[in-house]
């Protein structure tokens, strides 16, 4: 009853990242509240942000023949290249520190600035640090304090551009949200990440599927020391290697682009 009043009588498209959780908890949590029954009946397409290649959507969460009809991979998502100047490139090796909207982020900060920033300030490369726009204030107020007492080493509590920062780096620290992880992807930077555990386990299994392919490296979040995140940084610009972003379908913007294109000019999706 509830989709036969709320299902509008148009075409409807429902857009998801590929990763929601782990198979186990995503498919108690769609069967318990219903999801299955509104992917069928309520929407015309489903559209994945992803690759089956990457992560099969259709067989990790055992969806339905109905649902694996009308569900469509459109690749991941690929940031569009700025038109600034990049005044924070340079010659000297750059590490940009990121945990994206930083609500969460503050022990990758903590363990980066303890140690990892002033070993990449002995070597002459720099740091510049993304706190990010919903960091805990107390918490980034000691962090930026600390920073600013390195050497070599820039805190921003947001940035004005990542597309700058991330062009100039040698080497990206990151947690493994799906929306930093495509913006490395997208300027192909070297990236050491730091998945989160809680509250799901979307990061982690991104971020180990996406080393299995050769696109970033990773260090578990649960043996992470200062020492261990500094020897892992520093072996990385010892041994820069170039990410194999070829095994990732970054045709993402293009694919709605031009499905939305078909449906506003009054065609079929």
């Amino acid at each position: 009853q509830w989709i036969q009043r709320n299902c509008p009588e148009t075409t409807v498209v429902f857009g998801m990242r590929d990763i929601e959780d782990s198979p186990e908890t995503t498919i108690a949590q769609w069967s318990a509240n219903g999801a299955h029954d509104i992917l069928t009946e309520c929407y015309n397409e489903i559209w994945v942000y992803g690759a089956k290649s990457v992560f099969d959507v259709v067989h990790e969460y055992h969806l339905s023949d109905a649902i694996g009809r009308k569900l469509h991979y459109a690749g991941y998502i690929q940031r569009t290249p700025c038109s600034h100047v990049n005044a924070m490139s340079g010659d000297d090796e750059h590490v940009v520190v990121t945990v994206g909207g930083g609500s969460d982020g503050g022990d990758l900060l903590r363990q980066y600035v303890s140690k990892a920033a002033r070993d990449v300030a002995v070597r002459g490369g720099r740091s510049t640090i993304v706190a990010g726009p919903d960091a805990q204030h107390g918490a980034a107020r000691q962090l930026r304090d600390i920073a600013r007492d390195l050497p070599r080493t820039k805190w921003l509590e947001r940035a004005g551009c990542m597309s700058c920062l991330l062009r100039s780096a040698d080497l990206a620290v990151s947690m493994g949200g799906y929306n930093t992880m495509c913006e490395i992807a997208s300027w192909g930077v070297s990236a050491l990440v730091v998945p989160r555990t809680k509250p799901r386990h979307e990061q982690v299994m991104r971020t180990r599927i996406w080393e299995q392919l050769g696109v970033i490296s990773s260090v578990e979040p649960d043996t992470l020391t200062p020492s261990i995140l500094s020897d892992r940084v520093l072996a990385m610009l010892d041994h820069p290697q170039k990410p194999n972003i070829s095994r990732l379908d970054m045709g993402g913007l293009d694919y709605v682009a031009d499905r939305c294109s078909r449906l506003w000019n009054g065609g079929s999706l």
